[in-house]
C-alpha cells in the first residue's frame, strides 16, 4: 500500500515535535477517497451541539485553523 501525504502540519508551530500530526492522505488502494488524521473531539458539550451533523458511522475531529484555511 502506498501512502501519499497531501497536506500536513508536521514541522510547524501546530505540530513541532516528531509524532502524529494532522494530515490529509491518499492511499493507492482507494484512489477515490481522501483520508484525514485529526484529533478526536471528546468534549460532551461540543459533541452534543454537533450531534445532528454526525452520522452513526462518523466521528467529529478537530485540527488547528491553519491546517484548513478557508
Amino acid at each position: 500500500m502506498k501512502i501519499s501525504i497531501l497536506r500536513t502540519v508536521a514541522g510547524t508551530e501546530d505540530c513541532p515535535a516528531e509524532g502524529t500530526c494532522a494530515a490529509i492522505l491518499d492511499l493507492d488502494v482507494h484512489p477515490e477517497r481522501r483520508y484525514v488524521i485529526l484529533k478526536q473531539e471528546t468534549d460532551p458539550a461540543i459533541l452534543a451541539a454537533c450531534a445532528y451533523l454526525i452520522g452513526t458511522d462518523e466521528v467529529l475531529g478537530y485540527t488547528s485553523r491553519n491546517f484548513l484555511q478557508v
